[in-house]
């Protein structure tokens, strides 16, 4: 920064010297300039402009020159900063999209995993629930067979014993013969009818 200091104080040195020329020149030929004046002036101005550049040659433009290197240093860095984390983005990106297959991949295998076991467990229920209904039909119908033969077997004893009755009071002469065959008949008919 000292040397810009320097410079800028050179300059201002330069433009103050080359102004009172250019002043001085110009207070001589206070109506026409001469062509000797003119070609000082030009002279003057030439040389003015020959140290203002050196001067900036010197001192402004390394100065200026270093900022502007640091600048674009500086931007190029920024860029491969971006360009890294834009490469470091679609990775990013990338292994989200492959985790995200995966767990589609992995979320259909365990649908039809439960699809197949609740396939696999309505057949399971079924099976028992045939099963169960399958005895429950077998034991209505020993049920069913038990009380028809207890049923039939209350009835022979009913009419045994009623034929026992008869009997008994057909030899003790009580009955006459023609309600005795009525009994019998009706006794034998029903034993039929229950049965057959």
């Amino acid at each position: 920064m000292s040397r810009l200091r320097h410079g800028l104080s050179g300059l201002l040195a330069v433009g103050l010297v080359l102004g009172g020329a250019t002043l001085a020149l110009a207070s001589e030929g206070a109506g026409h300039p001469s062509s000797e004046q003119v070609l000082k002036l030009r002279i003057i101005q030439i040389l003015g402009f020959a140290i203002v550049v050196a001067i900036f040659a010197i001192y402004v433009f390394p100065i200026v020159g270093r900022l502007l290197g640091q600048r674009s240093a500086k931007i190029a860095e920024d860029f491969d900063d971006v360009e890294s984390r834009k490469q470091a983005a679609l990775e990013a990106e990338k292994k989200a999209q492959a985790d995200l297959a995966d767990c589609e991949r992995t979320s259909g295998e365990v649908l039809e995993a439960a699809g197949k076991e609740g396939v696999r467990l309505r057949q399971s229920l079924l099976q028992e629930a045939d099963q169960a209904a399958t005895r429950i039909r077998v034991k209505g119908r020993v049920e069913v067979e038990v009380e028809h033969a207890k049923t039939l077997l209350q009835c022979q004893n009913a009419y045994a014993q009623e034929a026992f009755a008869v009997t008994e009071q057909s030899l003790r002469g009580v009955i006459d013969r023609k309600r005795h065959d009525e009994i019998v008949a009706r006794f034998f008919h029903d034993l039929d009818a229950i049965g057959g």
